[in-house]
């Protein structure tokens, strides 16, 4: 290995040179700095590492038992997410008559049209109006107040059954229904119609019957739609009082 001499002299270099030595040296111990340098700056690093990795651990530990950790920022707590119930729980209205309705227990033997008719006019047979030819009955279960159902007066199941004097009393008996409900009433609207047979909607098919509904604008809200019951502002009874007048007595 040849050293560039030190020696500031012009004379010649010799072995054994003190220059060269003086240079050599000066070489090693500048490599020797440079790898305890090096080796200090891993030691360095490594010491770092490893204090990093177990804050980060104490950190974790602290967390899982409650504690803030190294952070210094309060920590907002999650919302707690409300247990939701199975099933859900809800507002409740008790109608327990209208069980034996729902589940057909109460099934008279015979056409409760008929029964009415036999029982004359009254609250309790909710028959308001019968001629010879045409009746009405108040709904027992109404979709809203004033819920009227017309219908003949004999026992007919088929609307084409029905006699021209029938069917004429039968109609002229709808228009009278609807003239005294929007006298005492007045509603928004109506809905008028019939179900003819089971597979129709009707719920008492063997004797046809017409609804008269009167109607108001936001009287389906969320009650019907969402809690399915039915809220009526008026007992059965008010009904009839209200509107035998319009009917009299036959």
């Amino acid at each position: 290995m040849h050293f560039r001499c030190l020696n500031v002299s012009k004379a010649k270099c010799f072995p054994g040179c003190f220059g060269c030595q003086r240079f050599e040296q000066a070489c090693v111990l500048r490599l020797s700095v440079l790898i305890l340098s090096l080796a200090f700056s891993l030691a360095f690093f490594s010491l770092m590492g490893c204090d990093c990795h177990m804050a980060r651990r104490d950190s974790g530990k602290k967390a899982a038992k409650g504690g803030s950790g190294r952070s210094s920022r309060p920590k907002t707590k999650a919302p707690k997410r409300k247990k939701q119930d199975w099933p859900q729980q809800r507002a409740v209205l008790f109608k327990p008559d209208r069980l034996k309705y729902v589940h057909k227990i109460d099934r008279p033997n015979g056409c409760v049209f008929c029964a009415a008719k036999e029982r004359g006019l009254g609250s309790e047979s909710l028959l308001l109006y019968r001629d010879a030819h045409a009746m009405v009955v108040m709904n027992k279960y109404p979709y809203n107040s004033g819920h009227l159902l017309v219908l003949p007066t004999r026992h007919c199941g088929d609307l084409l059954a029905l006699d021209e004097t029938e069917l004429n009393a039968v109609t002229a008996t709808v228009r009278r229904a609807v003239a005294a409900l929007s006298e005492e009433y007045k509603p928004a609207g109506f809905n008028v119609g019939l179900n003819l047979g089971s597979a129709a909607g009707a719920g008492i098919p063997e004797h046809l019957h017409y609804h008269v509904v009167p109607r108001w604008n936001g009287d389906t809200n969320f009650f019907p739609l969402i809690a399915e019951t039915k809220v009526v502002v008026e007992t059965l009874e008010q009904t009839f009082d209200r509107l035998l007048p319009y009917f009299g007595t036959k």
